[in-house]
């Protein structure tokens, strides 16, 4: 029913592209959806002075009800019985109308969070992160809580969703005793770039997911079980980690060891001075890795030889 021009599509793309960079599932079609709806009640058919939903119902339609697309808003909960300090309303983002009424759509902020939490515990299962425990005698676990974030790409849009669940109060001398890891300069990787332009290397770019919990840790840890996924048979027990968490302060030299010990293994030289270059020498071939925390920048002259490290 919408009349088709350039002003109609410039809105639907924009608005589809909106929903993308919100990070909101069905993203393009749900942002379509609603420019849709208000290229209905405002665009003008030529000659007629009326916009397609008075073509369509024979009255002007209201707008008063129109919200701007992607803005905060909160859903009441409708529970009988709530706690005396629980929430009164869910967080959410408004993301149109429904198709026979003036009823709102909302994408529900909690439903989402769940499944990131889900994953990030199905990453300390798969990679043996921690053990559920008694607690030992004196035992003061480090508290822990859920850190939701949005990853961007470079073009601002949403690419990935992600929830992190860090350990917070830890303290020197009893949770960790060296924190130091090296990291690389941005001086250093200018100098790279420049290099690697000069021998036509084709540099890339990776980013490693869960890096830190690949890291072992040295110091006996223990930390509370996480918020909302208590165990239900052992409530009062702790997790004692055998691998670092986000946010504990030896988390990034661990990391750095275990990488490092892998590069090492695979037949990489560390540099004398930088602590963060190895290189790799095969033939009359170079592959060079640059360690940005968990960031991995690499490249070289070989073909074959970057696509095995990647």
């Amino acid at each position: 029913m919408v009349l088709w021009n350039a002003r109609t599509a410039h809105l639907l793309r924009w608005h589809g592209r909106c929903s993308m960079s919100i990070g909101l599932q069905g993203a393009f079609g749900r942002g379509g959806e609603y420019g849709c709806y208000i290229a209905n009640r405002i665009f003008l058919r030529a000659f007629l002075g009326k916009t397609s939903y008075e073509l369509r119902f024979g009255k002007q339609p209201g707008v008063k009800h129109l919200r701007a697309f992607g803005c905060r808003c909160f859903v009441l909960k409708k529970a009988g019985h709530l706690d005396k300090f629980e929430s009164r309303c869910l967080d959410g983002i408004f993301t149109g109308y429904a198709s026979n009424s003036r009823a709102f759509r909302v994408w529900i902020l909690e439903a989402k969070q769940v499944v990131e939490t889900c994953e990030e515990l199905e990453n300390f299962e798969r990679n043996h992160v921690r053990d559920l425990v008694e607690p030992p005698p004196n035992c003061r676990p480090i508290g822990t809580k859920w850190v939701f974030k949005n990853k961007r790409g470079e073009d601002g849009m949403v690419v990935r969703n992600k929830a992190r669940l860090p350990g917070v109060s830890s303290k020197e001398g009893i949770d960790y005793e060296e924190t130091f890891a090296p990291v690389a300069r941005l001086e250093a990787i200018r100098i790279l770039l420049a290099f690697a332009a000069s021998k036509g290397f084709k540099l890339q770019q990776m980013d490693v997911k869960s890096a830190f919990p690949n890291g072992f840790i040295e110091e006996e840890v223990y930390v509370r079980q996480p918020p909302g996924f208590e165990s239900a048979r052992f409530p009062d027990r702790v997790y004692k980690l055998r691998k670092a968490l986000y946010g504990l302060k030896q988390a990034p030299r661990a990391w750095y060891a275990r990488l490092k010990s892998f590069l090492l293994k695979s037949g990489f030289v560390m540099g004398s001075v930088d602590k963060t270059l190895f290189l790799l020498s095969r033939g009359g071939d170079t592959t060079i890795v640059r360690i940005y925390v968990d960031d991995i920048i690499f490249g070289g002259s070989s073909h074959a030889l970057v696509s095995s490290f990647a």
